[in-house]
This record gives structure tokens, C-alpha cells and sequence, in this order.
């Protein structure tokens, strides 16, 4: 069973794809399911498991929240994040105790999301709060600040002896499926699971990751997305630089 437990929709500030056509590319793919984990809303989950029109198909319903610490994904939450709005910061960071406690008030798993894509080092109360860490990121190869950050995620999980996933933190259909999870379960072929038993295998480490990187024009498109619906046009030389600067400087990797 393979699962990308990293996708964003039109329901997060930086993507404009549409559920439907994001499920229909997962299959395209040979995926099983998805996680759907927009920024700071549950409303991308929620239409998600209202418009798949395949019976077979899994839906994880999720989010995923800024922290001080990173990003943090609630998998297997059933709503809303209730947190206070008080708590957040003017730098719109959300407190890392107060996402991680809401995500478990619900049943769900908190997971550190790409945790060295823009950062070097974190604490010790992060990888005793957490539930597992994403050990592959597709945006991380090329698009961080960390050429090593999936690899340094998996020898923290290692360490710390957490559970791991995967995902492609899809903002686009062309990135749908580059990451994915492969779970060792016992059913029988075309018998689709229950999102307890899922979940619990991901707790059990009953997981293959798999992983491929984005090529690092999807970041800044996304960027460029996120200028249109917020309106704040003033970034927009500084991301168009960066777009062209990290094509440019990927495609001359490659030769």
C-alpha cells in the first residue's frame, strides 16, 4: 500500500490544485492514498474525503501548522486545530506545545515535517513531543537551506527511535507521488484498511519509505501563487530571482 502523507490544495495560501484532479493524479500514479495537509485549515481534508469518487482510495485526513519549530502535521485529526488565537505570534508561529497537545486531543499522530529543510538543529522537548518525523521530503533535496535534510531527519529518527514518513509536500499535480510510504499489511489484495489499522502501522514502523527530490521552480511557483492571493506584490522581483537562479542552477547540476 503506498501513501504520499504530504499534499496541499487550493485550500493552502501557496497552491491552486484542485482536490479532485489531485486524487485523480495519485491514482494515475499508483498510489493507495493520500494525507491532505493544508496550512493552518482543515477544509482541505474535509472536501477531499466529500469529492473522491473512488471507494479503494484513502484519504488521511490532516493539517499542517508553522511552529517555532518547524512545521508540524496532524495526521488522523478529525476537525479544526482549536488553538487560541492569542497564542500565536506576530511572526505567525503557532506554539509548538499547543499544536503537538491539540493534535493528540483528537487521536492524531504529530509528525516534524521536513525538520532540516531551513533548520540546522532543533531541541530535545521537539523529538520528545513529536509522534514520528518525515525522513523524505521531496521540496527538501533541492529546495532548502540543507542539502542534507532528509538524510539528517533519518538519523534523528534513528537516534531517537521514532516512527517515519514520507511525502512529496505536493503543491502542484506534477509533484503528486514523488514521496511516498509503502506499509506492510495483513490483507488481503483490493481489502482496504481501516484508518486505525493505517495509522497504527505507521506507529508499529511498519513502513518502506520511497522518495524522489522536486526539481526547486516548483517552491517559487508556489511562492508566486501565494503573492497572487495575498496581494503582496512587493516580494515579487525577489521571488522571480529566485525562481530563475534555482532553475538555472539545478539544470546545471544535472549536466
Amino acid at each position: 500500500m503506498k501513501l504520499d502523507l504530504h499534499v496541499h490544495s487550493c485550500h493552502s495560501n501557496d497552491s491552486n490544485s484542485k482536490l479532485i484532479d489531485i486524487i485523480n493524479k495519485a491514482v494515475e500514479k499508483g498510489l493507495d492514498g493520500i494525507a491532505v495537509t493544508d496550512h493552518h485549515t482543515f477544509a482541505g481534508s474535509r472536501e477531499a474525503l466529500e469529492v473522491n469518487p473512488y471507494p479503494a482510495f484513502i484519504i488521511i485526513p490532516g493539517s499542517e501548522y508553522r511552529t517555532r519549530y518547524g512545521h508540524v502535521q496532524g495526521l488522523f485529526i478529525h476537525g479544526e486545530l482549536e488553538l487560541n488565537e492569542n497564542l500565536r505570534c506576530p511572526a505567525g508561529f503557532w506554539p509548538f506545545d499547543a499544536v503537538v497537545a491539540e493534535i493528540h486531543r483528537q487521536g492524531g499522530i504529530a509528525v516534524m515535517a521536513h525538520p532540516f529543510k531551513n533548520h540546522a538543529a532543533l531541541p530535545e522537548e521537539v523529538w520528545s513531543g513529536i509522534d514520528a518525523v518525515e525522513v523524505y521530503n521531496s521540496r527538501a533535496v533541492y529546495s532548502g537551506r540543507n542539502s542534507r535534510a532528509n538524510e539528517q531527519a533519518a538519523g534523528l529518527a534513528a537516534k531517537y527511535n521514532l516512527p517515519v514518513t514520507a511525502g512529496s509536500d505536493g503543491h502542484w499535480l506534477g509533484e503528486i507521488g514523488r514521496s511516498y510510504i509503502e506499509l506492510a499489511l495483513d490483507r488481503s489484495p483490493g481489502e482496504k484498511p481501516t484508518l486505525d489499522e493505517v495509522k497504527e502501522a505507521i506507529l508499529n514502523k511498519r513502513v518502506f519509505v520511497h522518495g524522489t527530490g522536486t526539481p526547486p521552480w516548483y517552491q517559487s511557483l508556489s511562492q508566486l501563487v501565494q503573492l497572487q492571493k495575498t496581494g503582496d506584490y512587493l516580494r515579487l522581483p525577489r521571488v522571480l530571482a529566485k525562481l530563475v537562479t534555482s532553475a538555472l542552477l539545478f539544470l546545471f547540476k544535472q549536466k
